[in-house]
C-alpha cells in the first residue's frame, strides 16, 4: 500500500507533463498560419520627343526591358507568388499642345502594354491595368519643388498652381526663355516615360502573436493605386483614340459693319502655332426692287493671313494687336432710283491691315481692323430710261485707299485647350 501510494504522484506528474506537451505543439501548429504579404516593384522607360516607340538606345531602356521581363519571368516561375496586376503609366511632356500630348501619352502606354503582353500572354487580361496621364502637371510641379537651381522656379510654381488650361500654362512658362531651356536640357525628359509596377502576392507560412493572427486569405496590404485613382482598363483597338474627333482651333465671326448696310457675310478664323491665323470671309446680298430702281448687290470675300503682337501671341483668348495680308475679290450692283453702277466682272485688289481683337465674353471678342490696299475692276454706269437700264460708259477702277474695314463678332470655338 506504501509503495502504491508513492507511486501514484509519480504517474500523476509524467501525465501533466505529456498532456503540457500536447498543449504546446498543439498551440505552435496553430500559431503557424498563411499569411499573404503584397510586394511591388516600379521600372521606368523614357521615350525620344514626338516619339512613342521604345528605343532601346534611349538612356538606359535597354537594361530597363531586361529587368522587367526579367523581374515578370522570375514571379511567374516561383511557387506561391501570384501576380495580381501589372500597372502601365504613361505620361507626356508639356512641350506642345494638351490634345496631342494626350494621345502621344495613350500610344506610348499601348505600344508598352502591347509589347508585354505579346510576352507574357499567361497573364489574365484583368490583370493589366493602363493609366494616360497627358501631360503630367504633378510630377512637373514636383521637377520644380525639387530644384532649387531651376531658375524662375518660383514664377513657374506661381502658374503651374493657376487653374489655367494646361496650353495656356504652356505659353505663359515659355515666356520665361532661360527657365524653359534649363527645364528642356535638364527635366522634361524624364515626363516622356511610361512606369510599370508590378503588383504581387506572396504566400509565407510565419509564426504570428495568437491575438494579431490572421486567417488563410487575408491580405496585410492593399494595392496603393486601387484607391482614390481613376484607372482605365487597356482598349486593344490600338487607334481608338485616334479616331476621337478634336475640333480644331478656330473662330466663327460676321462683320457688323456689313450686317448694319444689310449684307449677310460669314467668317472662319483658324489659329497656327500661337501667333498665326488665317480668315476666309464672304459676303452676299442680292437685294431689288425693279418698281424703284432700287439694286443692292454685292457678293465676295478676301482671305487674310495674320500675325499676332502679344508677348505670348494671341493667348489663350485669342486676343491683342494684329498685323496682316489679304487678297480680295468681288462684284456689285448698286442703284437707289437714279444713276447705277455696276462691276460685273469679278474685281480684285489686296493689301495690309492692322486691328486689335478684344475679348468681350468666354468665348466673344470684337475685332477692329482696317486695311489699305488697291482694288483693281471695270465699273458700268447706267440709267434708268423708259424702263430699260441704259449703258452709259465703262471706266477702269484703279482704287488706292482703305479696301477693307471689320467690326467683327468673334465667337471661338474648337479645341481651345
Amino acid at each position: 500500500m506504501r509503495g502504491l501510494l508513492y507511486r501514484l504522484p509519480g504517474s500523476l506528474f509524467s501525465g501533466l507533463i505529456l498532456l503540457a506537451m500536447l498543449f504546446g505543439c498543439a498551440g505552435s501548429l496553430l500559431a503557424q498560419q498563411t499569411v499573404i504579404r503584397q510586394t511591388d516593384q516600379s521600372y521606368t522607360l523614357l521615350f525620344n520627343i514626338d516619339s512613342h516607340t521604345v528605343d532601346t538606345a534611349y538612356c538606359s531602356n535597354d537594361a530597363v526591358l531586361d529587368q522587367i521581363e526579367t523581374g515578370l519571368g522570375r514571379l511567374l516561375s516561383v511557387s506561391g507568388v501570384m501576380i495580381d496586376s501589372v500597372v502601365i503609366v504613361s505620361s507626356a511632356s508639356p512641350d506642345g499642345r494638351n490634345s496631342y500630348n494626350y494621345r502621344l501619352s495613350a500610344e506610348r502606354g499601348q505600344h508598352v502594354y502591347h509589347h508585354l503582353r505579346s510576352l507574357y500572354s499567361g497573364l489574365p487580361e484583368a490583370c493589366w491595368i493602363l493609366e494616360s496621364r497627358g501631360e503630367d502637371w504633378v510630377a512637373f510641379r514636383n521637377i520644380l519643388d525639387g530644384d532649387p537651381d531651376q531658375p524662375a522656379r518660383k514664377e513657374l510654381l506661381a502658374i503651374v498652381d493657376t487653374d489655367y488650361p494646361a496650353d495656356e500654362k504652356e505659353r505663359q512658362i515659355k515666356r520665361f526663355r532661360q527657365a524653359y531651356a534649363y527645364l528642356a536640357d535638364h527635366h522634361l525628359y524624364k515626363l516622356r516615360a511610361v512606369s510599370v509596377t508590378v503588383y504581387a502576392s506572396v504566400h509565407d507560412l510565419a509564426p504570428v502573436e495568437p491575438v494579431h493572427a490572421l486567417s488563410v486569405g487575408t491580405q496585410l496590404t492593399l494595392n496603393p493605386l486601387s484607391a482614390g485613382t481613376h484607372l482605365i482598363q487597356p482598349d486593344l483597338s490600338a487607334s481608338a483614340e485616334k479616331k476621337r474627333f478634336r475640333l480644331p482651333p478656330f473662330a466663327v465671326k460676321t462683320n457688323l459693319l456689313y450686317d448694319a448696310a444689310l449684307v449677310p457675310n460669314i467668317g472662319l478664323e483658324f489659329f497656327f502655332r500661337e501667333r498665326w491665323s488665317v480668315a476666309l470671309n464672304w459676303m452676299y446680298a442680292w437685294w431689288k426692287t425693279d418698281r424703284r430702281h432700287y439694286y443692292w448687290r454685292v457678293y465676295g470675300g478676301d482671305v487674310e493671313a495674320r500675325y499676332w503682337l502679344g508677348k505670348d501671341g494671341y493667348g489663350y483668348h485669342r486676343s491683342g494687336h494684329h498685323v496682316g495680308v489679304y487678297a480680295q475679290t468681288g462684284t456689285f450692283d448698286f442703284e437707289l432710283g437714279g444713276r447705277g453702277y455696276m462691276v460685273d466682272d469679278w474685281g480684285y485688289g489686296g493689301g495690309i491691315s492692322y486691328g486689335y481683337s478684344l475679348p468681350v465674353a468666354r468665348n466673344l471678342n470684337l475685332d477692329f481692323t482696317l486695311g489699305v490696299g488697291v482694288f483693281h475692276g471695270k465699273c458700268k454706269e447706267y440709267l434708268p430710261i423708259d424702263g430699260r437700264y441704259v449703258w452709259q460708259l465703262t471706266k477702269k477702277m484703279n482704287w488706292v485707299g482703305p479696301t477693307k474695314a471689320e467690326i467683327s463678332l468673334v465667337w471661338h470655338i474648337g479645341d481651345r485647350n
